[in-house]
């Protein structure tokens, strides 16, 4: 079982987090299934009564979320097991069709 900042995460996908004062209570915000990668250790807080994970290309919290789940799920795996560098990471990014930006 990992901890981290009053987070505990154990290998049989029961996601629980601390209330800081020994509680445990169920992440509301989805079922997290397990991924076909290794297992990382997220940084966890819990803000106003949502979890955030940190977001280590962006330096900052964000809501955790399935998708910020399987994001943070492939960087970490990028970086630790493939020695892919952060620098050359980029989690959003613009799309540019005949010379004009579809996205930002």
């Amino acid at each position: 079982m990992m901890k981290d900042k009053g987070i505990a995460v154990n290998s049989s996908l029961s996601f629980l987090i601390s209330s800081f004062g020994g509680n445990f209570v169920s992440l509301p915000m989805f079922s997290p299934i397990a991924l076909n990668l290794p297992p990382i250790a997220l940084k966890l807080s819990r803000i106003n009564n949502k979890i955030y994970v940190f977001d280590v290309l962006r330096k900052k919290n964000l809501v955790l979320t399935p998708e910020e789940w399987v994001r943070q799920h492939w960087v970490h795996f990028l970086h630790d097991y493939k020695d892919y560098p952060k620098s050359l990471m980029k989690i959003e990014g613009g799309l540019v069709v005949n010379d004009m930006q579809k996205r930002k």
